[in-house]
């Protein structure tokens, strides 16, 4: 993997990001000639995920002068538009922190929760010097009962 110096002046692998528009409008014109042809999306769908939209579909619903290309604005709209499918596809995350939360305030959650720390605590225990007795497992997980 490919270190980067960061703002700190530590290395490491650079975190990923999706590209901008104007990073993937650059990558599918190939030409740069400051449009996307209709070859050129071809060969932006060829090597994308299965499944998604053709090129002409694209060009179709993004191409909004007619002109058989994309511009940089036309590929920012269809980049706005993916983003806000994918945003839409997303589950909301409140949903689930509440029902994980009601989870672990019922009886079945503390079993869950109390089988979990006996588990983790004799892992430790086997994978170290033995820190932890027995005795200590069952009192810890009293404590969380």
């Amino acid at each position: 993997m490919i270190g980067a110096v960061g703002a700190r002046g530590m290395s490491g692998p650079m975190p990923m990001r999706p590209p901008s528009p104007e990073e993937m409008f650059q990558r599918v014109d190939t030409d740069s000639d400051g449009q996307v042809s209709a070859a050129e999306l071809e060969e932006m769908v060829a090597n994308g995920p299965a499944g998604g939209a053709s090129a002409s579909d694209l060009l179709e619903q993004f191409d909004t002068n007619g002109d058989g290309q994309l511009s940089l604005e036309e590929m920012q709209a269809m980049h706005e538009a993916h983003r806000a499918e994918m945003e839409a596809s997303r589950p909301d995350s409140r949903y689930q922190m509440s029902d994980l939360l009601d989870l672990l305030q019922s009886d079945e959650g503390q079993d869950m929760l109390k089988q979990l720390i006996t588990e983790l605590m004799a892992q430790f225990e086997a994978s170290s010097s033995g820190a932890y007795a027995a005795e200590q497992n069952s009192s810890l997980v009293d404590l969380q009962g």
